[in-house]
């Protein structure tokens, strides 16, 4: 409702996080646009918070819907607490609601923030990317050019660079590959000649 926003936006000035955590998990009648917005609205210190947004809603037993878990998915990657982020992208994966190209774009997008950082220390993300698009294989995602190019700078990020072929030829042909994915694969072949 209007009110709940205007009520979430004040907080948010204030920086009162707990005072919308806490409307956020009242008996009040609550609906999942009031959820969303304090979840992209959380600051990255915050991101416990979505988590305790996610476990609240549940515990009310209200039905959460795909973009509240991909808001709470977009604030842990904020916050750049990736495992977080995957935990709650596989639990989605077996309890519903099943992840869509959205969602998964917004995995792949936080996975990229982080490889990009660069004080990262585990260089196997480009796995979780693999995840990601195996996932889309088996429930028939279609990608499009985002995915694909998010998917290869991911790799390529992370040095795993004959990945960045393999998605190449997976996807590529079901989609309209842009210069930016020319572009990942030429600086992937700058990187690992003779692959």
């Amino acid at each position: 409702s209007p009110a709940l926003q205007h009520v979430l936006r004040a907080c948010a000035e204030a920086e009162a996080w707990e005072a919308s955590l806490q409307l956020l998990s009242t008996k009040y009648p609550c609906d999942m646009t009031f959820a969303v917005d304090f979840l992209r609205c959380l600051p990255a210190e915050q991101w416990q918070m979505a988590v305790q947004a996610l476990e609240d809603l549940a515990s009310q037993e209200k039905e959460i819907d795909l973009m509240t878990y991909t808001s709470a998915i977009q604030a842990m990657f904020r916050a750049e607490q990736w495992r977080a982020a995957f935990k709650t992208f596989s639990e989605i994966q077996r309890w519903g609601p099943k992840p869509d190209l959205l969602c998964c774009s917004e995995i792949l997008r936080g996975l990229l923030q982080i490889t990009a950082v660069g004080d990262w220390h585990d260089r196997d993300l480009w796995r979780r990317a693999m995840d990601v698009l195996g996932y889309m294989e088996e429930e028939t995602i279609q990608p499009y050019v985002l995915t694909l190019n998010l998917a290869l700078e991911i790799c390529k990020d992370c040095r795993a660079l004959r990945p960045v072929f393999q998605i190449y030829e997976v996807i590529a042909p079901r989609v309209r590959p842009d210069p930016g994915t020319f572009e990942h694969l030429a600086s992937t072949c700058v990187m690992a000649p003779g692959q």
